[in-house]
């Protein structure tokens, strides 16, 4: 089932009078959108209310864990006078306050402990703070355990030096390792002991990637935005521009970020918990052409509310670059004629702090962001309390709610959220999905999963680049149901095949989808064995909806399990000239040997004959994948091959080379 169908139709549950205003609403509108939809009274009396998985009686006991995503930082007002929703950032238009509102009165007990800022042992706290027999449990969690704020100030805000950014962004990726996958394993484990068993549902939502990153379009954001915070500051130092490869590199760590949370969330229940897990993962819907809902987009003004783009899903600065002549005319505009940002009601304590009394409050947020000193956890880098410095907090919501979503944004969450909710139901239930039918239910495979294909894979190395130029060169045909592949390193150890299929009368493609389609089926697979230290890729399907993307293998069997390259070389002295034999796995399996022929003819200095290359179909006795056989004149062991030079040319091993030659 398509993104578009699994919205719309859970849309339509959530907030049915003006289901069909949606893609049309921008944040001004959102008053509309907060009526509350509990059960009607004709559903309670309805006889076949218990086998209704749409009705939502079935929950007595609820919360909310995680970060400021389900806190929902900035959209709405604060949730109610309690102090913790003041200092935790909690609002009334967050997804979690839209699922309250439609969930209605059945539940006795419902516990908001999300709280901006936390990071996964807060959230483990939070965790244990739930009560037991919890009938459903949605959460977010993982984006604070990555430094994201050391990511913002040097890809971003105060992006004046690249290798900085590089380093913020490769600290996100470690941490990921190390930190992220166990941590968010003990909070799934602890929900163990707090929901109800086979019929809890816990409901992980996802992250969303923030910047439109496409090639081949007008870059505003680095032409005619201005992501410097505060804007224009001026000064000794320029802010880098927010280009194509910086957004790009922002959005692989979202990217890798939901992909490490699917890969625990598999992980936890190919291991076994009793209540029923699911992902919602929105990250496709902000990025689909028809929604149009991230920055930089082509053609947006870099104005918040954007006039020229109606959906944006996050809250985000005025980036609109400005000449003097601008700043000038707006000052002197009449008051009702300047533009404005939509009023937030602020209650948090940090608004009677010292950053919102002082002289120059931009001045503070650059001093909270641009931090020397290290800190006590996981590399970060701060002068401020690391538990004040995580992704929205530590700083007014005015500020920290950029790079959230906003209101319309937990629309769309509530929305894919609402979908697994009812999705689990109706597996409880035993009875067919409203969502969806079984015929039209998405379907994800990994070919892994089948023992008998492991010895059948591609280097990651190289399936990382494919895809990428595959989706770029994908020409979608007019008429529907069309379909396409294309083959990489044909008749080579590392042939692949990537290919697309419609159905049901589909035509559009998307570049952005087939991209993060083929980026799931790449790193989902292949997760947590022991005996795939080197994360070979061995590809997999995935129907969404009307679109089959699929991602094949070649047909030459490869050593199973290895952990390094390999190889073996022999040189014997024939009288007038010398017969070597190379032998190679994992290295040299590209081009039918030409490279490594290329650094020997050149090594050699001339008089290379009888050159031959083979792939074997299947690797030999010494876990082998190729061959080559060639003759030299004598005495060029020890100056080519024995020193590994040849072999290091060509991005080899150091295997040496035995023989009398």
């Amino acid at each position: 089932m398509t993104d578009w169908v699994r919205f719309l139709l859970a849309l339509i549950l959530l907030i049915k009078p003006i289901a069909s205003q949606i893609i049309r609403s921008n944040a001004s509108h959102h008053d509309s959108y907060m009526r509350s939809h509990s059960n009607s009274s004709s559903l309670a009396d309805d006889p076949d209310i218990d086998n209704d998985p749409t009705n939502m009686h079935w929950i007595d006991k609820w919360g909310a864990i995680g970060d400021s995503f389900t806190a929902g930082i900035g959209a709405g007002s604060i949730w109610s006078p309690d102090p913790t929703d003041r200092q935790c950032s909690r609002y009334d238009r967050s997804y979690v306050a839209l699922l309250h509102r439609h969930i209605g009165p059945s539940p006795k007990t419902f516990q908001w402990l999300a709280c901006t800022g936390a990071k996964s042992d807060q959230i483990l706290d939070q965790a244990r703070r739930l009560g037991k027999d919890m009938d459903l449990v949605v959460m977010t969690a993982g984006g604070n355990d990555l430094c994201m704020t050391d990511v913002l100030k040097n890809c971003i805000f105060l992006a004046y030096s690249q290798s900085d950014c590089d380093t913020a962004i490769a600290r996100a990726k470690t941490n990921m390792d190390h930190i992220l996958e166990p941590a968010l394993e003990d909070i799934l484990r602890e929900l163990e002991y707090h929901m109800k068993p086979s019929t809890g549902v816990v409901v992980f939502v996802s992250y969303a990637q923030f910047f439109h990153a496409r090639e081949g379009e007008t870059d505003v954001c680095a032409t005619n935005q201005d992501w410097s915070f505060p804007a224009n500051l001026g000064g000794p130092f320029k802010n880098l521009q927010v280009t194509l490869e910086r957004r790009k590199a922002f959005n692989e760590v979202v990217t890798l970020t939901n992909q490490r949370i699917e890969k625990v969330i598999d992980k936890v229940k190919e291991k076994g918990v009793k209540y029923r897990l699911h992902f919602a993962n929105w990250d496709d819907w902000a990025s689909d052409d028809r929604v149009a809902g991230q920055f930089c987009w082509p053609g947006s003004t870099g104005e918040y509310p954007d006039p020229q783009q109606h959906n944006l899903h996050f809250f985000k600065p005025d980036t609109k670059k400005r000449s003097k002549h601008d700043d000038l005319k707006k000052r002197e505009a009449p008051a009702d004629e300047r533009k404005s940002e939509p009023v937030i009601q602020e209650t948090n304590s940090l608004y009677d702090s010292r950053l919102d009394r002082t002289v120059n409050p931009a001045m503070e947020v650059l001093h909270k962001l641009d931090g020397r000193a290290p800190v006590r956890r996981a590399g970060c880098h701060t002068d401020v309390d690391v538990d004040k410095r995580s992704f929205g907090s530590g700083l007014p919501d005015r500020w920290g709610k950029f790079f959230h979503p906003n209101e319309l944004g937990h629309i769309t969450i509530a929305s894919f959220a609402l979908a697994e909710i009812i999705t689990a139901r109706a597996s409880v239930l035993d009875v067919g999905n409203p969502i969806c039918s079984d015929e039209d239910r998405d379907k994800f495979r990994c070919n892994v999963r089948d023992r008998q294909r492991l010895r059948y894979y591609v280097q990651k190395n190289l399936v990382d680049k494919t895809y990428k130029v595959y989706c770029q060169d994908v020409r979608p045909r007019r008429q529907p149901n069309w379909q396409d592949e294309r083959v990489f390193y044909k008749n080579t150890p590392e042939e692949h095949k990537f290919s697309i299929k419609l159905m049901k009368g589909a035509t559009q493609y998307s570049e952005q989808e087939c991209i993060n389609s083929f980026l799931k089926i790449i790193h989902s697979c292949d997760i947590y064995r022991d005996d795939n230290p080197l994360s070979f890729k061995h590809g997999g399907l995935w129907k969404k909806g009307r679109y089959i993307y699929e991602l094949s293998l070649g047909k030459k069997a490869r050593p199973w399990p290895v952990a390094r390259q390999g190889g073996t070389c022999e040189g014997w002295y024939k009288v007038l000239l010398s017969r070597y034999r190379i032998k190679g796995r994992l290295w040299g399996t590209l081009g039918n040997g030409e490279a490594l022929r290329a650094i020997v003819k050149e090594c050699i200095g001339g008089g290379l004959t009888n050159w031959e290359f083979k792939y074997f179909e299947e690797s030999d006795q010494d876990d082998m994948e190729w061959e080559a056989t060639f003759n030299t004149p004598i005495w060029v062991r020890h100056r080519c091959f024995a020193n590994n030079k040849v072999f290091r040319a060509v991005g080899g091993p150091n295997i040496g080379c035995g023989g009398n030659d």
